[in-house]
């Protein structure tokens, strides 16, 4: 393996990394809007639910409700 390619490595990985706190911070703040508006205590009582139940029960805009949904199941946290 030549310097370049592991120069080249290098910075690939630290690319990774940086995405990677991105998606982590993202993950977080996912997170905490679904503990702050209790969302997660809803779907724990009412089981699958649709994205306008969900706003509807926890009192939020449905497209709120959808997005957060959306994000969930696109990190595997639910099934859709």
């Amino acid at each position: 393996m030549t310097n370049l390619m592991i120069e080249e490595l290098e910075v690939y990985q630290q690319e990774m990394d940086q995405n990677g706190d991105f998606g982590d911070a993202l993950h977080e703040a996912v997170t905490s809007a679904g503990d702050k508006f209790g969302l997660y205590e809803v779907m724990l009582h009412h089981g699958p639910i649709t994205s306008a139940c969900l706003a509807t029960q926890a009192g939020i805009p449905e497209r709120l409700a959808r997005l957060w949904l959306n994000v969930q199941a696109a990190a595997n946290r639910l099934g859709h």
